[in-house]
């Protein structure tokens, strides 16, 4: 566990196969209300998320749940065209 007042982070990029696709994982990734320690940006065909947490446990569970959310995003995109 990280020490008192101390923050882990980490950034996330993806590159995506195009912008329609990563406007798609961005919109299905975003928050409406982020919480403290969570970003998140899309530029072209790039999404990427800033996160930060008191402990490890807490970070990759951030981390993973936005990466599902993001495959499943990418992969509903590409199976609509």
């Amino acid at each position: 566990m990280a020490e008192d007042g101390v923050r882990l982070r980490a950034t996330v990029t993806l590159n995506l196969p195009d912008e329609k696709t990563a406007r798609a994982v961005a919109s299905a990734t975003s928050v409406d209300n982020p919480r403290r320690g969570l970003s998140q940006r899309a530029r072209g065909r790039t999404v990427e998320l800033r996160a930060s947490a008191a402990s490890a446990r807490s970070l990759r569970e951030t981390l993973d749940d936005w990466l599902r959310c993001a495959t499943a995003a990418a992969e509903a995109a590409r199976r609509a065209r």
